[in-house]
C-alpha cells in the first residue's frame, strides 16, 4: 500500500535539501505535519452496493390501480456509514400497453428510515411513459437518482413503486424467455449503490 504524507513545514536546517531515490534527506519537519494512508486505499468511494430483481411479472395494473408497490424489491442498505452520504438507486422495467385508451405511468422509489413508514422520496410522475391512445406497443422505462442519506444511526431501506394515471399497462413485461431472466426473476434490476459524501460531487444536488 503506498503512503501520502502531507507536509504543512519543512526546515532544512541552512542543509541542502536532497531527493535521493525517493528519500528526502537533510529536512526537519514540524508538529503540524501527519501521516495517512493512500487516500484510494484508506476511503472506498463505493460504500456499499446491493441488487435484486422483483419475481412479479406480468404485473397487470388497470386504471384503479394508483399507486403499487413492485414485489420484492425492497433493498434494506442497512446504516449508512456517514451522514453525508448518498445512494444511487437504478430500475428499469419492460413495460407494454394493455389497452388503446390514453394514460400513463411513472416509477417512484420509496424510503424507510429506522422503525419509520415508506415515504415516498423521488417519483417520475405518472406521465414519464405516456400512451397517447396508442395500439399495441412495448419500451424499456427505468428510473435513475441520486438520494441522500437521512442520518448515520438508522438502517435505511428502499422500494420501488409503479404510480398509474388511467390506461391499462403490464409492468415487467415477458418479451422472450432469456431476456433478462435469472432464478425465475424477470426483465426487471433493481440496484443501489452507496458512495461517499466525501468523493462524489452533488453538485446542485441538495440535501433533504
Amino acid at each position: 500500500m503506498s503512503s501520502i504524507l502531507k507536509i504543512d513545514n519543512i526546515k532544512n536546517l541552512n542543509q541542502e535539501l536532497i531527493l535521493d531515490n525517493g528519500t528526502l534527506k537533510n529536512a526537519v519537519i514540524d508538529e503540524t505535519c501527519s501521516f495517512s494512508e493512500d487516500i484510494e486505499n484508506y476511503y472506498d468511494v463505493v460504500v456499499n452496493h446491493k441488487f435484486t430483481s422483483s419475481n412479479e411479472t406480468e404485473i397487470n395494473l388497470n386504471s384503479s390501480a394508483g399507486l403499487y408497490y413492485i414485489g420484492n424489491t425492497e433493498i434494506n442498505m442497512g446504516i449508512p456509514k456517514k451522514e453525508n452520504n448518498w445512494y444511487r438507486l437504478y430500475f428499469y422495467s419492460g413495460v407494454q400497453d394493455a389497452s388503446s385508451s390514453n394514460g400513463g405511468i411513472g416509477f417512484s422509489f420509496y424510503r424507510k428510515v429506522g422503525t419509520g413508514s415508506f415515504t415516498r422520496v423521488l417519483g417520475q410522475g405518472l406521465h414519464a411513459n405516456y400512451d397517447n391512445a396508442m395500439t399495441t406497443w412495448g419500451n424499456n422505462h427505468d428510473m435513475l437518482a441520486y438520494i441522500p442519506a437521512a442520518n448515520a444511526t438508522d438502517e435505511h431501506s428502499f422500494r420501488v413503486y409503479v404510480h398509474m394515471h388511467s390506461n391499462y399497462f403490464r409492468v415487467n413485461k415477458i418479451t422472450n424467455q432469456n431476456e433478462l431472466f435469472q432464478g425465475g426473476f424477470n426483465n426487471n434490476i433493481f440496484e443501489i449503490t452507496e458512495y461517499d459524501g466525501d468523493f462524489v460531487n452533488n453538485g446542485r444536488f441538495e440535501r433533504y
